[in-house]
């Protein structure tokens, strides 16, 4: 059984305890430090070096789909063709595939096929590519320091056929990878 507490002559807890209650103190303290840093640390991870972004519609079908989750990494210094990349213009965010750098003259044939600096591209891309209006005259010169996207669902996607060529400072980052929320 334990004893009542004691106090001593003058009305005060023994040392004892006000040695418990500090070491309390403090580990709670070294607690909510702690989470700090760990918050911290999470806030720079998500924030600058990676981004989270839901896909809104289908201009990527079949690869990525609408409400996929796509993670991209905000550092890249340099893009390729190929990347998928990720851009927000005008309160909309959207997502595509490199097809052309800075210096590059990209043309659409009027069988629907993809021309790079005169080259026939062979992609693993199910629908033709086509002109979809006139906002971009092709061929089309791509800028320095530039990007020319297309989205992988060709016939009915927004892509640089429609916006024109995108500067690399404007690009959030490059899809990493994606994760799958249909069917859940």
């Amino acid at each position: 059984m334990q004893k009542p507490e004691t106090k001593d002559t003058k009305g005060q807890i023994p040392d004892r305890h006000r040695k418990e209650k500090s070491e309390a103190i403090r580990d709670i303290r070294t607690f909510f430090v702690k989470l700090a840093v760990i918050i911290l640390f999470f806030w720079i991870l998500l924030e600058v070096v990676f981004g989270l972004a839901v896909m809104e519609g289908e201009d990527m079908y079949p690869r990525i789909r609408d409400g996929d989750l796509m993670i991209y990494f905000r550092l890249q210094q340099d893009y390729h063709p190929g990347d998928v990349v990720t851009f927000s213009q005008g309160g909309r965010r959207y997502v595509g595939r490199i097809v052309a750098q800075g210096g590059d003259t990209v043309d659409i044939n009027e069988e629907g096929e993809l021309l790079i600096n005169g080259n026939v591209q062979s992609e693993e891309i199910f629908y033709p590519t086509q002109v979809v209006d006139e906002t971009v005259n092709f061929p089309c010169q791509i800028p320095g320091d530039s990007i020319f996207l297309l989205s992988d669902f060709r016939t009915n996607g927004t892509d640089s056929r429609s916006y024109g060529p995108i500067a690399t400072r404007e690009l959030d980052g490059k899809v990493i990878t994606i994760l799958r929320r249909r069917g859940i």
